[in-house]
């Protein structure tokens, strides 16, 4: 290809190989399909404090996206839609200067106004809270009450 000498080092693996074998050894693998939230902005200065916040949020264990490519406040809307955000987060210039931001629970329609301070602490007690009506008696989070496989630490059903 008549491109420099170099050296490197190549890996290669067949995926459906690894499939198969998570199947046949019966590997439950956890799909995450809603992030934790999305972060909306209309400026350039909110752009650039939509990323801070979200690299922060991300270092705290939070699943975070924001917005890329510039689209509008719908656009982005939607994009938190196909990303079945828990919550969203519309940064504007206002609230930041008072060190706060707006969040919306996606499920409930309610909207708070948050202090920058106690964000990590908000996001953490109100995704929890959610994450434990999903879970059965054991701590776990199957499916078996709905009639899908259950995970094998649940009672359902005994008698």
């Amino acid at each position: 290809m008549d491109g420099p000498e170099t050296s490197c080092v190549g890996f290669a693996t067949g995926i459906g190989r690894l499939v198969m074998a998570l199947e046949l050894e019966k590997v439950k693998v956890p799909i995450v399909d809603s992030i934790d939230l999305f972060i909306m902005y209309v400026n350039e200065e909110e752009k650039k404090y939509a990323a801070y916040l979200a690299q922060e949020l991300r270092m705290a264990g939070f699943i975070v996206d924001t917005e890329y490519t510039s689209r509008g406040l719908k656009g982005q809307f939607k994009q938190a839609d196909r990303l079945n955000a828990k919550f969203t987060c519309v940064l504007n210039s206002e609230d930041l200067d008072n060190n706060e931001v707006k969040i919306k629970n996606n499920i409930t329609k309610e909207e708070e106004i948050i202090s920058l301070d106690v964000l990590i602490y908000y996001l953490d007690e109100k995704i929890s809270s959610m994450d434990n009506e999903d879970e059965c008696d054991d701590g776990c989070s199957c499916d078996c009450e709905d009639g899908h496989e259950c995970c094998g630490h649940c009672h359902h059903g005994e008698e």
